[in-house]
Parts: structure tokens; C-alpha cells; sequence
């Protein structure tokens, strides 16, 4: 099962990263062998940051203010990060079209709460607490997941489509 979710090998992007929950959640995935690159608006604290996460593993300091799609976009095909940590809460749509822009899966700060607590998890109760809130949080991103099991549209009145 820790194989499922492993990170080893991979290059991320966090912004933010260089300090609060940015900056754990940065440390976590250098600490997990992830090539980790941090963002700040603020050249001198975000090269602090990367260098303090360097005692764990490969972090790399970009101080930009990464504020804009296409700035990001550039960085992500430049870095070829698969993975681009937000810190910040992502509607499901933001979440779909940021994925889309960028071409590299995107978590938002709830999504790798819920995927830590999930490990962490040692009690069955928690473990279904944990499931239960995930499954409540991926609830708005499965839209249109299924629709190719659905019926194709035609005929008169009520006849065929979805239902």
C-alpha cells in the first residue's frame, strides 16, 4: 500500500513554501525524496527556506511571485513537475482547470491533509473517519467521470438518454 502513494523520485512545486503549511508541506516531500522547489514572493526568506530544507533532501528556492497561470504553467513544463502543491483551498472546477492548464496533477491544501491523515491513520475508526471525509471531499471533482456508461441520446419524447 506504500508503494501506491509514493513520491520517491518525483518533482514538485510548492507555492508558498517558505514558511507556515507551505513549509511543512515542502519538507514533507523532501523528506519523502521528492525534488522539491519552493516559491516566494520574497527573494531572501524563500532562499532561507530552501536552505534549511536542503538538511532533508533536494530542495531548490524560485523567488517569484507565481501569482499568474502562465507563469506557473512555464515553470511546471520547465521543472517537468508532475505534481503542483497550492496552498490553498481549490473549488473542484479551479482544481479541473488549473490540471488542465498546467498538464500536471494539482492538490490543494485539504487534498494532502486528508491523503497524510489517510496514512496516519491507526485505528479502524479513524480510518473510516478518514475515507468518509475523503469520499465527501471528492464528491464535487468526479463530475462527468462516468458519463460514457451513460445511454446515447435519441428518439421521441422520453426515450433513451441518461436515467
Amino acid at each position: 500500500m506504500k508503494n501506491l502513494f509514493s513520491v520517491e523520485g518525483k518533482v514538485a512545486l510548492v507555492t508558498g513554501g517558505s514558511r507556515g503549511i507551505g513549509y511543512m508541506i515542502a519538507r514533507g516531500y523532501v523528506e519523502n525524496g521528492v525534488k522539491t522547489y519552493i516559491s516566494a514572493r520574497k527573494a531572501d526568506v524563500c532562499e532561507a527556506a530552501a536552505k534549511e530544507l536542503s538538511k532533508y533532501g533536494t530542495c531548490i528556492a524560485l523567488p517569484a511571485d507565481v501569482g499568474k497561470v502562465e507563469e506557473i504553467k512555464g515553470l511546471v513544463a520547465s521543472l517537468g513537475a508532475g505534481l503542483v502543491v497550492v496552498d490553498h483551498a481549490l473549488s473542484p472546477v479551479q482544481q479541473s482547470n488549473l490540471e488542465k492548464a498546467w498538464g500536471a496533477k494539482v492538490i490543494d491544501r485539504t487534498g494532502l491533509i486528508l491523503e497524510i491523515f489517510g496514512e496516519r491513520a491507526a485505528t479502524a475508526e479513524g480510518r473510516l473517519q478518514v475515507e468518509l471525509a475523503h469520499l465527501d471531499y471528492q464528491a464535487g471533482r468526479l463530475v462527468r467521470s462516468w458519463t460514457h456508461l451513460e445511454r446515447q441520446r435519441g428518439g421521441f419524447g422520453f426515450l433513451g438518454g441518461p436515467g
